[in-house]
């Protein structure tokens, strides 16, 4: 072993290991609809399109009989898998436990999937009908907040673009005073700059909606709005970012296998060094068009 490799490793003995900084949990799983499910692919939802009444307008008219048009959401799993070997030569001359250590980033790892996961079904096409044939394209002509938004040019994140996703959902008769209906938006951390450098959001004689975190400074919550902090969402083809607005109930992730982390011994290989993975396999998809709108943001 040459002396600079040597040097590599920790020779003043210590039982820290310090991960980088990293996103540690899923901030998007308990933001949607999560179900258990299983087989080759999964029906999510069974929905019935709405349907008006019809006026009786003579005596003895015959019944109403009104067709009903079923339709299905579909989820299909995707698996994910993390692992690392913790060598044993590794941990001698360390002296330092990582087995521990390595199992905490597969774990982070496999949350931040979750994240991902969900992420991507947003915008992306979802299937649909009696078996998963067919498709719903995400409704870009009426579902979307342009960058524009209260302004000439192209703008961050504002409270005129948060307003305006908002009439969507409410001009879509969405109940947003049903629990699962909660309404969330995720963002970067310079769009919630972007959003505490506004007056209306901050400043108490326009309203006391604001709701900051337990430390004063992140925000949580606005006018129902309730933020998720992301790094990790999606820019189009002209670098806008795309920020999901949506209500609970219209996102929906399928779990086939919840987070496994096992640790196994390798004891074909020399000095049997522990094998840690850690697996999950999911999928999601979006349940309804009505209840999820894309803000678009400059700031990418």
């Amino acid at each position: 072993m040459s002396s600079s490799t040597y040097l590599s490793y920790v020779e003043t003995y210590t039982d820290n290991v310090r991960l980088l900084a990293q996103q540690q949990g899923s901030r998007f799983r308990a933001a949607v609809d999560e179900q258990s499910v299983s087989g080759e692919g999964a029906a999510m939802l069974e929905t019935i399109a709405s349907t008006e009444a019809e006026k009786i307008t003579t005596r003895f008219q015959p019944k109403v009989d009104i067709e009903q048009t079923h339709d299905r959401r579909w989820v299909y799993p995707q698996p994910y898998g993390w692992g690392a070997k913790v060598e044993s030569l590794d941990k001698l001359k360390m002296n330092i436990e990582l087995s521990g250590r390595y199992t905490q980033q597969g774990n982070y790892a496999i949350k931040r999937a979750f994240d991902d996961e969900i992420i991507a079904a947003f915008f992306a096409d979802a299937k649909t009908g009696r078996s998963g044939g067919d498709t719903e394209s995400f409704p870009t002509g009426t579902n979307v907040v342009a960058v524009t938004e209260g302004a000439a040019a192209a703008t961050g994140m504002n409270v005129d673009k948060l307003l305006a996703a908002r009439e969507i959902i409410l001009a879509n008769e969405v109940d947003i005073d049903d629990p699962m209906n909660k309404i969330y938006c995720a963002i970067s951390a310079g769009q919630e700059r972007d959003l505490l450098e506004q007056v209306k959001v901050v400043n108490k004689d326009y309203q006391d909606q604001a709701v900051l975190g337990g430390n004063g400074t992140s925000l949580k919550e606005w006018f129902g709005i309730n933020f998720i902090l992301s790094e990790r969402l999606d820019t189009d083809s002209n670098s806008y970012r795309r920020n999901p607005f949506w209500c609970m109930s219209g996102m929906g992730i399928g779990v086939w296998q919840d987070l496994v982390v096992d640790i196994s011994e390798r004891k074909e290989l020399n000095l049997n060094p522990l094998h840690i993975t850690a697996n999950c396999m999911i999928g999601a998809t979006r349940l309804e068009e009505e209840k999820v709108v894309e803000i678009k943001c400059s700031e990418a």
